[in-house]
């Protein structure tokens, strides 16, 4: 299995920022939605790193956890916006700069 990214600091952010905010907060919101694709990114690399999957299989799963990711989110999926927070987990940088 993979290593794990630092999700962490985006739950963080996301859980500070619930105590003070209302629900309709755009920072909150935005918070929330990077979280859900910190998380997403996490079970995208689980998926890719199993070599008993075959590639359809692997698309297959992406595509389900996709789909659970946008329920949660509450919208579609931005593939430029996932892109940005997988880049930042690969760096290591705070969910302070996905903002």
């Amino acid at each position: 299995m993979a290593p794990k990214p630092p999700v962490s600091v985006f739950q963080a952010r996301y859980a500070a920022l619930t105590r003070d905010r209302a629900a309709d907060d755009p920072e909150l919101i935005a918070a929330h939605r990077d979280f859900v694709y910190a998380r997403l990114q996490v079970h995208i690399a689980d998926i890719t790193a199993d070599p008993s999957l075959t590639e359809r299989q692997q698309q297959e799963k992406i595509a389900r956890k996709k789909r659970i990711a946008e329920n949660i989110a509450g919208h579609p999926l931005s593939e430029e916006r996932m892109q940005k927070v997988a880049a930042m987990l690969k760096a290591g940088t705070g969910a302070r700069e996905a903002s």
